[in-house]
Formats: structure tokens, C-alpha cells, sequence
């Protein structure tokens, strides 16, 4: 609950931004050219559509993991198991209402730096194969 006006907003920026960039015709070179691209605009909103996806991911996860802890008796697979301790190690069970906004911006910028993994032993790894 405590996140869902961020995520409704998030998900309103994405659907503005997934408008397509203007259409009209605009001649350019002096009249040679029919029309001007706007491939740097386009490219510019969906730069900016990936941002806002990657941190309602991390949102998303934080929920998930949150559905798990209130689950008593859940066994989870190993790569799920691996992904749930990766996120408890830095966003902790909600046990109580607290502000949020520092712990999902740690996930964000896990997630948005590329080197979030969520490590698996190798026991589990032999295992998921057979």
C-alpha cells in the first residue's frame, strides 16, 4: 500500500511517454528533404520509458518479497529463494509502516547498475538442472 500512488504515477509517466512523438511534417534542408525524423526524440522517451520501468521493477520486487514473508510455510525454489534473500539484503521485511522511498531507491539503483545478481550456490544450480 505505502508505495501504490508512486507506482500509479510511474505507470502514468510510461503511458504519456508511449505516445508516439509528434507526426506533422516539417521540411527541412531549405526544402529538399520532405520531412524531418524525429528518431532522437523517440529514442529520448524510451531512455527515459526504461528508467521508469526499471524502478517499477524494483517495486514490483519489493511486494513480491513482501507476499512471500506473509506466506508462513512457503518453500521456494532455489532461484526464487536466491532472488528473495537478494532483495531482503536491501529492503527488510515490513513489519510495521516506515517510510519506503530509501529502500526502494537502493533496490532502483541495484537493479539500474546492471550487477544485481542474486547468488546461487552451487548445490542449487546441480539441483535445478536434474
Amino acid at each position: 500500500m505505502p508505495l501504490q500512488k508512486t507506482v500509479t504515477s510511474i505507470l502514468a509517466a510510461i503511458r504519456h511517454k508511449a505516445n508516439p512523438v509528434m507526426l506533422d511534417f516539417l521540411p527541412v534542408s531549405e526544402g529538399v528533404e520532405d520531412h524531418a525524423t524525429q528518431t532522437p526524440l523517440a529514442v529520448s522517451k524510451c531512455a527515459a520509458m526504461i528508467a521508469l520501468w526499471r524502478r517499477l521493477i524494483a517495486f514490483e520486487l519489493m511486494a513480491a518479497a513482501q507476499a512471500v514473508d506473509l506466506r508462513d510455510g512457503q518453500t521456494l525454489a532455489p532461484r526464487m529463494a536466491a532472488i528473495h534473500k537478494a532483495i531482503r539484503a536491501l529492503v527488510p521485511a515490513l513489519k510495521e509502516d516506515r517510510p519506503l522511498g530509501i529502500e526502494a531507491e537502493a533496490l532502483h539503483a541495484a537493479l539500474a547498475d546492471g550487477n544485481w545478481q542474486p547468488i546461487l550456490a552451487p548445490a542449487d544450480l546441480v539441483e535445478e538442472q536434474t
